[in-house]
């Protein structure tokens, strides 16, 4: 199991906090009329994630155990934000860590890791 860890930075205390922990998916519980077998992958079709500042953004995730890729993808309304592919280096690191601002000026920061915590 994979989680993806939401946090933004409080502009008051200089520190970030977090949003939100989401279990990603198992790929046959997403893709059900696929019948997969191999259960390699997990993500996240469609998540939308209320921000602190009032800002809606919607979260797209894949995630493929085997050779441990990501692609994240986030988006407001039809814009997207950010669009990544990376690797991670074992599954209990926090990384990709993925840091940015978003259009109304919240920062935000997700990373994404077997342990929820």
């Amino acid at each position: 199991m994979i989680f993806l860890h939401a946090s933004y930075g409080n502009e008051e205390t200089e520190q970030w906090e977090n949003i939100k922990v989401i279990p990603l998916k198992p790929n046959k519980e997403l893709f059900p009329e696929q019948n997969i077998e191999n259960e390699d992958g997990f993500g996240l079709i469609s998540e939308s994630l209320c921000l602190p500042n009032g800002e809606v953004i919607t979260l797209g995730v894949a995630f493929s155990s085997s050779n441990l890729s990501i692609n994240f993808v986030i988006q407001k309304g039809e814009c997207t934000l950010l669009n990544l592919g990376a690797f991670k280096v074992t599954l209990e690191a926090f990384d990709p860590s993925v840091v940015f601002r978003t259009p109304n000026g919240l920062d935000l920061s997700f990373m994404f890791s077997s342990v929820n915590a």
